[in-house]
């Protein structure tokens, strides 16, 4: 087989892998329950916790890392429900808000 066409060929290859990873890996988020959306010039995507809404005082506590509260000085909140952060939030950090967070 002559080197170009071997390049050729494994050019057409590649190109097949990858629409099949950019097909798995759209049909990936919406598989796991996800949602689409763009977030800062890129394609997020956005899946619910399974702790969404429970009472916390830590992120660590939360399946997302986020323990929000209402208002500043709350000593507890509910874990965020995604894991993906959007929004203006206060954070809570052992039972202390540690001020506003926003995406």
């Amino acid at each position: 087989m002559k080197k170009s066409n071997f390049l050729f060929l494994a050019l057409i290859i590649i190109a097949i892998a990858i629409g099949a990873y950019v097909i798995v890996k759209e049909k990936s988020c919406e598989l796991r329950g996800g949602k689409k959306f763009m977030g800062a010039g890129v394609e997020v995507c956005s899946i619910p916790t399974k702790d969404s809404g429970k009472v916390c005082t830590d992120g660590g506590q939360c399946e997302s890392s986020y323990c929000i509260a209402e208002n500043e000085g709350e000593t507890a909140g509910t874990c965020w429900g995604s894991n993906v952060f959007t929004g203006c939030h206060y954070l809570l950090d052992n039972g202390l808000s540690k001020g506003a967070l926003c995406d």
